[in-house]
């Protein structure tokens, strides 16, 4: 019976242990963004990014055929002691891409290069900038590809 309790007393010892979180350092940015190809063509996209050193993108290009979508997550670790200094305007998708490349993906031929900082094309559809996630969507449809 001692040895029973012995064992039971390691066992919660053991799970509290293991339950306990590490304390956390940084506050995150950033979020997820859906590109949606809505357009009538297979497309490559490329994205030149602005330098945050905080800031990952884990995909810096990737295809979209017909009528395909892609979340990727884009985010931003600041440390606590960085964070009062931290310029949250760069964490705007409209900001960090500083250029957007599409290839019509048949042929290989540049369809159309964005500036985002120039249009809002980045459109928020859940939450905000200063709390993660935040979710954003572009909708690359054949009027962006053409030019309009």
């Amino acid at each position: 019976m001692k040895y029973l309790f012995s064992y039971i007393i390691l066992f919660f010892t053991a799970f509290g242990l293991m339950a306990d979180e590490p304390v956390s350092t940084s506050k995150f940015y950033g979020g997820e963004i859906i590109f949606k190809n809505s357009s009538s063509y297979n497309l490559f996209l490329e994205f030149d990014i602005a330098y945050n050193p905080f800031g990952e993108l884990p995909l810096n290009q990737f295809a979209l055929e017909k009528l395909d979508a892609i979340v990727t997550e884009y985010y931003f670790l600041v440390p606590f002691e960085e964070d009062k200094n931290f310029d949250i305007a760069s964490i705007y998708p409209k900001n960090y891409f500083k250029n957007i490349r599409i290839y019509d993906m048949e042929t290989g031929i540049l369809m159309t290069e964005i500036k985002p900082s120039e249009k809002e094309m980045f459109i928020l559809i859940h939450g905000n900038v200063e709390s993660f996630p935040a979710f954003y969507i572009l909708t690359i449809e054949d009027t962006l590809l053409i030019g309009g």
